[in-house]
């Protein structure tokens, strides 16, 4: 559906009788896709949030989102509109609609040039909304394709942007040729050679190609490389705002229950999601070691880690304020030791930190779990069996720069824990699922996720991914040392989204001193 959604919001915008028409018709068309999209938001409030909050970050975010489709119908209405006035190659006027009888493709010629240009100010924007201030990379066009693993190929290029190029391209030619063929029905154009549709056709052609070609290729390298057994854990943990000491402790039994199960299957490593616990209480680290040690393996938990230092048992409570908190993924030794930590980098904005708190520590309070956590200042590789993983807290694996520095620091397998409860039982684990699977392409690296509620599993290093599983054991190709590294990975945003946002904002310099001259 998403290679011909845009369709009918283009061919409005085409033929709005201003920007502010356009712009109404991004906002309008942006808003109906937000509003749906983020529609899990709501599950906030089933599980304890404030409604009067969550209904204002769902509909300021819905509206934020939508800002950038609106500022796309501007872009294209102007570019749409240029296209219309371009003069043939005959010397017309194209708008005056004269039937093109002499030059037959120049129609298509206009529209494909229009496409191009449609083309890379949506990626530009996509880009920003992924970027500025700390981002929203959620959601891309892109991620319409997940289960188009050909097409999703790209993404090695230039990453989940790509693929929103490839897709928003065929929208645009669509249009084009629509308008074009209801002109020829009614008289006033007459259009036979659509080079647009050709062209538009020859680059699916060529991504499924390659797409499949590529497929083969890494598959190939797969079956070279070295594999780490993998159990996963989920349980199914209530969120911040229902968990009691009861709910706790029976969550932390069924992660003891499952990790006892994997043990008889000899895993390399047993990972649990995000916060399953905190790294001062006693009992919480007192149940990873024990497990470690009764799987005979590494385990990965993701916890409330305080100081970043070894002494768990100090009673934090006791000087919360004065002690440095973070959302951190800690490896349990089967030495009961911890081996590595990680703390994450990305941290949520109103979720696990509030802007301005630095500056005003009282506004602490307003972060739902009642304090700021610090950010973590940079990727961790932690070995186990020789392999070496880098974990991706939560959202952190939306956010590409950090999965694309970790291979480039010698990651062999990324690693998502994530905490989905708060949007327990709603769309948002699978969307959040399906955000990861490009990070995967992106590196050409495998990717494991464990949730404690939503969606769990493998993902491959060219995007292919099994059923939902609560827990999973299953063998994993690591990446290997000799895997070449994708152009992606190398070059990140700087290969294609990037220049695309800064031929867009050159192109808005030019456009707008070019209309300064011309009202003179």
């Amino acid at each position: 559906m998403a290679w011909f959604a845009f369709v009918p919001l283009l061919v409005a915008v085409r033929g709005a009788a201003s920007w502010k028409r356009a712009f109404g018709l991004g906002m309008a068309g942006g808003g109906v896709f937000w509003l749906s999209s983020l529609a899990w938001f709501w599950r906030l409030i089933e599980n304890g949030g404030p409604w009067p909050l969550v209904a204002l970050g769902f509909v300021g975010l819905s509206a934020y989102c939508a800002f950038y489709t609106a500022v796309f119908c501007i872009i294209a209405w102007r570019i749409l509109v240029g296209a219309d006035l371009c003069v043939r190659p005959d010397g017309q006027g194209a708008h005056t609609g004269a039937p093109l009888r002499n030059v037959r493709w120049w129609g298509a010629v206009k529209d494909l040039g229009a496409a191009v240009a449609g083309t890379v100010a949506w990626v530009g924007l996509e880009w920003v909304r992924a970027t500025f201030l700390t981002g929203f990379a959620w959601n891309h066009l892109g991620v319409s394709q997940v289960t188009n693993t050909a097409v999703i190929q790209v993404a090695s290029l230039g990453g989940v942007y790509a693929v929103s190029a490839v897709v928003i391209f065929v929208n645009l030619v669509l249009a084009g040729f629509f308008r074009r063929m209801w002109h020829s029905v009614t008289g006033r154009h007459v259009s036979r050679w659509n080079v647009d549709v050709f062209a538009a056709l020859c680059v699916l052609a060529a991504v499924l190609v390659w797409g499949r070609n590529e497929i083969n290729r890494w598959d190939r390298h797969a079956a070279e490389s070295a594999y780490l057994t993998v159990a996963g854990v989920q349980a199914d943990t209530p969120s911040i705002f229902e968990k009691t000491d009861d709910s706790a402790h029976a969550a932390l039994e069924r992660f003891a229950e499952r990790t006892d199960f994997f043990a008889v299957l000899s895993p390399d490593i047993v990972i649990w999601p995000e916060t399953v616990g905190n790294a001062w209480d006693p009992a919480m680290m007192g149940t990873a070691f024990a497990q470690a040690k009764r799987a005979g393996c590494p385990l990965l938990v993701g916890m409330l880690d305080a100081g970043g230092t070894n002494a768990w048992s100090r009673r934090v409570e006791d000087t919360m304020p004065n002690i440095e908190l973070a959302n951190a993924s800690l490896l349990i030794g089967t030495n009961r030791t911890i081996a590595a930590r990680y703390w994450k980098q990305h941290l949520v904005p109103f979720g696990e930190f509030i802007p301005g708190d630095r500056l005003f520590p009282i506004l602490e309070r307003l972060a739902p779990v009642g304090f700021s956590c610090e950010f973590g200042r940079s990727n961790v590789l932690m070995r186990v069996k020789g392999v070496a993983l880098s974990p991706l807290i939560c959202f952190e694996d939306t956010v590409s720069g950090l999965a694309r520095r970790a291979v480039r620091e010698g990651a062999q397998l990324l690693v998502n824990q994530s905490n989905d409860a708060w949007f327990a039982n709603s769309s948002e684990g699978r969307q959040h699922h399906d955000q990861a699977v490009f990070r995967a392409v992106e590196n050409r690296t495998p990717l494991v996720r464990v949730s404690n509620t939503g969606v769990s599993g493998i993902i491959d290093p060219v995007g292919r991914f099994g059923d939902n599983s609560a827990y999973f054991c299953a063998p994993v190709a690591a990446r290997a040392h000799d895997w070449p590294l994708s152009p992606y990975t190398r070059y990140g945003d700087w290969l294609f989204a990037i220049p695309c946002a800064l031929l867009t904002a050159l192109w808005h310099i030019i456009s707008s001193c070019a209309s300064k001259v011309t009202s003179r």
